[in-house]
């Protein structure tokens, strides 16, 4: 009893640090997402006066991955975490 209930703790404990450890990469993720997205728009404003079409193609772009992005908001938990570890996959040959 005592045994089964130490190690129910232990189990609580991890998940709660691996939760926190999660949140944390996915801040980091997120600010990481945002600055990207912040550069690509000023990049495009600043090429707009060279290639207006071209820009505008970019700007295009950026919707349609807005609405990737906006797509993976509304996958179940299963599917999350398949999309994580595929994406862990692909980052950690980097």
């Amino acid at each position: 009893m005592i045994v089964s209930t130490i190690t129910q703790t232990e189990s609580s404990d991890r998940r709660r640090n691996r939760s926190a450890g999660e949140r944390k990469e996915r801040l980091n993720t997120s600010a990481g997402l945002a600055r990207a997205v912040a550069a690509a728009f000023i990049g495009i404003e600043l090429y707009e006066g060279a290639d207006p079409r071209g820009a505008g193609s970019a700007l295009d772009a950026l919707d349609h991955l807005g609405a990737v992005l906006e797509a993976f908001g509304n996958l179940g938990p299963v599917a999350i975490r398949a999309l994580r570890a595929k994406a862990g996959r692909t980052t950690a040959g980097r």
